[in-house]
């Protein structure tokens, strides 16, 4: 993020191959802390401003959490698995709340959620219920090639929709 060039790198990369911004997605992680700010801020308005979308990674753990979406301009929130795999069991029922919260809180922004560590079906239904509107984890399969995610969005009938 400190590098001036890379914003321009990421535009020029888009235009090259004719991406539609809108399906870009740059992650924020802990490591963006590091970096000043302000310079944040500036580099993800530019890229914004073209469409491109930030997403915030493992949020609720480490430095991931309400201090950059208080100050960064996030679309995304990605919800750490730490949560999400809690939700697998009776005893956590803290999970449960910080998941519910969570994803009230980003209906209420305008945030897609995403949960992170979706194995089962169960935790997957679950979610649904909150309104999470993505998922990341194994549960329909390990990472595969192109041919092979378009058959397995087939199989369960799903649409990519971002």
């Amino acid at each position: 993020m400190e590098d001036p060039e890379f914003v321009p790198a990421v535009l020029r990369t888009v235009d090259e191959f004719g991406a539609d911004p809108e399906n870009i997605v740059v992650e924020l992680t802990e490591s963006i802390l590091d970096v000043d700010t302000l310079v944040i801020k500036q580099s993800f308005e530019l890229l914004k401003s073209k469409g491109i979308r930030i997403a915030l990674d493992d949020f609720g753990t480490g430095n991931s959490s309400f201090w950059m979406l208080h100050n960064i301009d996030v679309d995304i929130l990605k919800l750490d698995q730490t949560f999400i795999r809690g939700l697998g069991s009776s005893e956590k029922k803290i999970d449960f709340a910080i998941v519910e919260g969570v994803a009230l809180m980003c209906e209420r922004i305008g945030f897609l959620t995403v949960a992170e560590g979706v194995e089962t079906r169960d935790i997957w239904e679950m979610i649904s219920k909150f309104g999470f509107k993505g998922i990341q984890g194994y549960l329909f399969s390990r990472p595969v090639e192109k041919d092979a995610f378009e058959e397995q969005l087939d199989k369960y009938g799903m649409k990519l929709t971002v």
